[in-house]
């Protein structure tokens, strides 16, 4: 791999500010290139208002800038989903950035922080453990934090707190419980115990309860993106930020919903000081990108930014994701509009409003998805709508309203994001923990859940997926996923029958997956799984 350079690029970016900081905050990868991580830069902002020294790290950026050709298209969305789901490939991506990885470590075990900081996503665990455990065998006595969306109790955060690199979980968002972790071992004090956070005794995982949110979003200081350099990530001119945390619908896919704890928004006012000050801070900014759950979680609010915005005359353009509810009008879409919003992200999900309804979301109620998406696209504003697969009560004549809708909004949807995970109910999800009320049995596998009537299997989900993706390819539809076909249909076929424990259809698909991606080494294990059962029988 071509690291030259980018390897002591990385050991600078731990010391130069602070020979000894007390925190380093990482983002590890895989994650977007788009923007600087912004958990990095609120979190930064949070320890320094507090009079902690903090460096913060985006070890994803890094790898990206040294990629080279084998790795060209790595961070292309249909490339990275297929990447972090093979940990095969994941460890070869280990193996060609050793170099840079190795001098991120040593510059840690220099540097000697009071405690390393990992935002974990899902696609980010594998490598963000490799590089705990480094750490940890190199600088023992620094305490190893975890956090972010997989971090959770109800992802991987119980069997997280047990890896030997990592020390402390914390718990939905981080401030309070970091600062607090800080606090503590400034004095010496144990952070066993800490609230919001999961520790390890003795071999086991002791879950340490919940601590109170932030109440107030108002009083969080803007977020500091001072270590992290805008000219380095695929969109230069953009700058990530939140008004508000959590969301107003209560989907029960929603994994979301117990990391934030309930929505809370912040003051029109708030959100527009913190673009003035950042815009003046970075010039070069010339688009917000809000990376809320849902923008319009308050209209008044939403509405009341847009009027400060045209009020100002700040020329700006602004970019979120929004939920379907009937307040979003042509005239509020035109005042959107004339306020600098260029593309908002619906949660659409399903073109049924009696099923919206049943997966949980309640601002749609009495809206008209159909209305919704005519109205923004006669202001001018580009939208993208989500859809999902085989949700909990969904028919084949919702199924086939999705697509109908399709038809008849082609050139008014601006584009399509079908979910490749069709419809999935994690851990912590309302429809995990209640599965009978939505008539979901979860026995066999959560992946490959079932309805209790037997109507809506994986294989139900799938047809109706690739059924969508054919469409939208047929009347040229902008789409995320670009692909009439499930890229990985052949693995998760033969997971899927493998989970119905029937080898010999498990078997032949785990084939012809390897036929595609012959190194695959978890998928060729699971095959000569099925191929023992079947010798056996």
């Amino acid at each position: 791999m071509p690291t030259d350079g980018v390897a002591r690029d990385v050991s600078v970016q731990v010391s130069a500010r602070e020979a000894a900081p007390d925190l380093v905050l990482v983002q590890a990868p895989i994650w977007g290139i788009s923007t600087p991580p912004l958990a990095l830069a609120m979190l930064s902002a949070w320890v320094r208002q507090h009079g902690y020294r903090v460096r913060p790290v985006d070890l994803n950026v890094e790898c990206y800038l040294a990629r080279g050709a084998k790795y060209e298209r790595l961070w292309e969305l249909e490339e990275s989903l297929l990447f972090w789901q093979s940990p095969s490939r994941v460890e070869e991506f280990i193996l060609d950035f050793a170099d840079l990885f190795e001098a991120f470590v040593a510059s840690i075990a220099e540097a000697r922080p009071r405690a390393v900081g990992f935002t974990f996503y899902h696609s980010s665990c594998q490598i963000s453990l490799h590089l705990a455990g480094l750490i940890k065998a190199r600088a023992p006595e620094t305490t190893i934090l975890a956090g972010g969306p997989h971090a959770s109790r109800y992802m991987a955060g119980r069997s997280m707190a047990l890896h030997p690199g990592i020390d402390v979980v914390v718990q939905g968002e981080g401030e309070l419980a970091l600062l607090e972790i800080l606090d503590r071992l400034r004095t010496g004090e144990s952070v066993d115990d800490c609230p919001g956070t999961i520790t390890k005794r003795d071999g086991v995982a002791v879950d340490h309860g919940d601590r109170a949110v932030m109440a107030n979003l108002g009083a969080l200081p803007f977020p500091d993106f001072s270590d992290l350099d805008f000219s380095r990530y695929r969109d230069p001119f953009k700058l990530p930020m939140m008004s508000s945390r959590g969301c107003v619908n209560r989907c029960i896919f929603c994994n979301e919903r117990p990391f934030w704890r309930g929505y809370r928004g912040m003051p029109a006012e708030r959100i527009f000081a913190e673009i003035e000050s950042q815009m003046a801070r970075y010039p070069q900014v010339d688009t917000i990108d809000f990376q809320d759950s849902a923008v319009n979680g308050n209209i008044r609010e939403l509405e009341r930014f847009a009027d400060l915005v045209i009020a100002s005359g700040r020329k700006i353009r602004w970019t979120g994701q929004a939920v379907i509810r009937r307040e979003m009008t042509f005239e509020l879409a035109s005042k959107l509009v004339q306020s600098g919003c260029s593309c908002l992200a619906f949660g659409l999900e399903t073109a049924s409003t009696s099923l919206m309804r049943t997966i949980g979301k309640n601002a749609a109620n009495g809206a008209a998805p159909e209305q919704v998406i005519k109205d923004c696209a006669r202001a001018g504003l580009g939208c993208a709508y989500n859809f999902m697969f085989g949700l909990p009560g969904e028919t084949d004549l919702d199924a086939q309203n999705s697509m109908d809708l399709l038809r008849r909004c082609a050139r008014e949807i601006g584009t399509v994001n079908p979910s490749p995970a069709f419809c999935g109910f994690c851990p912590g999800t309302l429809g995990f923990e209640n599965p009978e009320k939505y008539g979901i049995d979860l026995t066999a596998n959560p992946n490959y859940w079932r309805s209790t009537d037997g109507t809506n299997t994986f294989l139900t989900r799938l047809a109706r997926f690739e059924a969508f993706c054919s469409l939208v390819d047929d009347l040229k539809i902008p789409t995320t996923y670009r692909s009439r076909l499930l890229m990985d249909r052949e693995r998760a076929i033969a997971n899927y029958h493998l989970v119905q424990g029937n080898s010999e259809e498990a078997a032949k698909w785990f084939k012809e997956w390897l036929a595609r991606e012959p190194n695959d080494r978890s998928a060729r294990a699971r095959l000569d799984e099925c191929e023992r059962q079947l010798g056996a029988g």
